[in-house]
């Protein structure tokens, strides 16, 4: 009784081959048009990837005006914001003189907060001789240490509040 139920091997056969051929308006193209298809695709993405990756000659040519007004400064030495910002448009010249510019500012900022912290601080970390002392440190010092110090401790005492 299974048996009936089963369907035959060449029966089975016969449905896949049936399933598995290709319909006679869907003809496989031929080698010629395939190729030209590939073809076709190729040249777009080689458009699509020149457009992406700037050409060796393109940097060679933004560098030699570079390096007519930054002849110390190497191309490997250029931070990625210098070459992202010639990669938009900007010369290569004129963005590592913004880099520049803003360098400065930042290093200008620091060095004055830098000045204004070190007019309110009590000395310096290292504790060089002519750093102030603490109240804590004048505590510990035994008398002969007082008499020693006795310009920095006065020097000292204006930063105490």
């Amino acid at each position: 009784m299974e048996q009936e139920m089963m369907p035959n091997e060449a029966e089975a056969e016969a449905a896949c081959a049936v399933e598995s051929a290709p319909a006679e308006s869907e003809a496989p193209p031929d080698d010629g048009q395939a190729l030209a298809l590939l073809r076709a695709q190729f040249e777009e993405l080689k458009a699509v990837v020149a457009g992406l990756v700037p050409k060796k000659a393109d940097e060679d040519a933004m560098t030699d005006a570079f390096r007519a007004l930054y002849p110390d400064v190497g191309r490997e030495e250029l931070p990625d914001e210098v070459w992202e910002a010639a990669r938009g448009g900007l010369p290569l010249e004129a963005a590592y003189a913004l880099y520049e510019r803003r360098e400065a500012l930042r290093r200008t900022a620091a060095e004055a907060v830098n000045k204004k912290n070190a007019a309110v601080a009590w000395g310096r970390a290292d504790r060089e001789e002519d750093g102030f002392l603490s109240p804590d440190e004048v505590r510990d010092m035994t008398p002969a240490e007082v008499r020693a110090n006795l310009a920095r401790i006065t020097a000292s005492m204006k930063h105490w509040s």
